[in-house]
């Protein structure tokens, strides 16, 4: 977590001091040192995962040095901050949006589809960027094969011509294209566990809590200095605990049979 954090708080950004260029150099250094100390001593200790994979994949000479450091980083590391500001973010939204978290409240088990459409509205990656292998033709422009194209992935979530009123909430939204786990052959390798987690996270505060809200308010909001991550920098929670699950015992007529307990 504090690789992930010293060297994401870079991405994207041109005007960090001697002091953040140090941090992040100094974590990746220790990050390199702990790939190739386990690499080289995993036959002494197994850990089994996506990590022995890799490590055996670089002892038969299908990685290089350079490859098993990268995709360690990417397992490791990519999928820690964008977890985190994606539950930040949208717990965020939750909190200050009261009519959403009623109608949540009244029935948890439309908890993944409020997870899904607030993370629409806030997923965690601004912007990633692609090399064209091919040239692609976008309305009345063709991007040449070759080409490192920006892709504004919040922007895109947020697109009149495919969505209806894109910038609010929505309840009949499901089933909607969204592109805050990416799509297609990229689509990010982690989607059902951070929807499982959103899902449960939703889910498990409306069975327990009876009101939530959230400061920052949305007017003041700060985010983290960067291009690709789109993050608050602080994010409290303030609930009221429920009588218990059912408010007092009370049968809820929308309530899932099943709750997440």
């Amino acid at each position: 977590g504090g690789w992930a954090r010293a060297m994401y708080a870079r991405l994207g950004r041109y005007d960090e001091s001697e002091t953040e260029l140090a941090r992040a150099d100094d974590a990746y250094r220790s990050f390199e040192a702990y790939v190739r100390h386990r690499a080289r001593t995993g036959a002494q200790t197994v850990f089994g995962g996506i990590g022995e994979a890799l490590i055996g994949y670089w002892r038969r000479r299908d990685l290089d040095d350079a490859q098993l450091l990268s995709y360690f980083a990417l397992f490791l590391l990519t999928g820690l901050d964008t977890l985190t500001h994606a539950i930040g973010n949208t717990l965020w939204y939750l909190g200050n949006d009261p009519g959403v978290y009623a109608t949540l409240r009244a029935a948890p088990w439309r908890a993944s589809y409020a997870f899904d459409e607030t993370l629409r509205l806030w997923g965690p990656v601004r912007t990633c960027v692609r090399n064209l292998e091919n040239e692609v033709a976008i309305t009345d422009t063709v991007l040449p094969e070759g080409a490192t194209v920006f892709l504004l992935v919040h922007a895109a979530n947020r697109d009149r011509r495919r969505i209806r009123d894109p910038n609010h909430f929505r309840w009949d939204r499901r089933g909607a294209a969204f592109l805050s786990f990416g799509a297609g052959p990229h689509g990010c390798m982690g989607t059902a566990l951070g929807r499982m987690i959103g899902t449960l996270l939703f889910s498990t505060i409306a069975h327990h809590c009876a009101s939530l809200s959230a400061t920052p308010g949305g007017d003041d909001a700060e985010l983290i200095p960067s291009l690709p991550i789109l993050g608050l920098t602080s994010v409290k929670l303030f609930a009221t605990a429920a009588v218990d699950e059912r408010e007092g015992g009370a049968e809820n007529e929308l309530a899932d049979p099943s709750p997440v307990r």
